[in-house]
């Protein structure tokens, strides 16, 4: 009475195969579609702030929100934040982005960034903002 189990099908197999082309094909689509941003977004609490990166170049932004104090540090295309006073400082680990799909969150602060293209007003880019309840 020798049963032998299949762990895998063909069917199987093909799924897997397509799946990993799947996430391949959209790797390779947000690179091929990320344009270089020109300016930082940061959302506060709703109010939304832009930044064009070659002015703030090398300097930090200190960002107050009724909950505390973020800093953001703009730098040679990147956006990071290198200070916040909420508990856990996930967004301080985030490290910096660079790239217009990228977006930074310091939820407990209600803090949101992310980058753009250099022309913000016709920009279909996506952008995050934090909403407090």
């Amino acid at each position: 009475m020798s049963k032998t189990v299949k762990i895998l099908r063909k069917t199987d197999i093909v799924l897997i195969v397509l799946m990993i082309l799947s996430a391949i094909g959209l790797i390779f689509i947000f690179t091929i579609t990320a344009g270089d941003a020109g300016y930082v977004r940061i959302s506060v609490n709703g109010e939304v702030m832009l930044l064009d990166m070659a002015r703030y170049d090398g300097q930090t932004i200190e960002v107050l929100s009724a909950n505390g104090v973020n800093h953001v540090y703009i730098s040679d295309g990147t956006a990071r934040i290198t200070h916040a006073d909420c508990p856990d400082h996930l967004c301080v680990r985030a490290g910096a982005i660079s790239r217009t799909w990228h977006h930074l969150a310091c939820l407990p602060n209600q803090v949101a960034v992310s980058l753009i293209v250099p022309d913000p007003v016709d920009s279909n880019f996506p952008s995050i903002d934090v909403i407090g309840h």
